[in-house]
């Protein structure tokens, strides 16, 4: 453990990853909500996902069936028709030390 709690991950007792100041951690924090608050960014960013949508969605029409009949040539990776069991167990319906005698 380093001074203030901090963990420290040294190799060959070198410190290997420098934890910034608290300054420097608000100093980028603020640098980053402004970025994110503005308001041209903010719809560069809704245009470029709504293209990247668009693409995304013309790549599915036009190679779906492709990628399907790939995915059902891949022989004991059946994950889609495999069987599910459940494990998930109650303590309620565990047996008692009586039940057991």
């Amino acid at each position: 453990m380093g001074k203030d709690g901090v963990a420290v991950i040294t190799h060959e007792d070198e410190n290997v990853i420098t934890v910034p100041s608290i300054e420097d951690f608000i100093s980028d924090y603020q640098s980053l909500v402004e970025i994110c608050s503005d308001g041209a960014m903010r719809s560069f960013c809704f245009q470029r996902l709504q293209m990247l949508t668009s693409v995304f969605k013309m790549h599915i029409t036009a190679n779906g069936s492709v990628e399907e009949a790939a995915k059902s040539n891949i022989l004991g990776t059946d994950f889609y028709r495999t069987m599910k069991v459940d494990n998930h167990i109650h303590l309620a319906a565990a047996a008692t030390a009586k039940q057991f005698v």
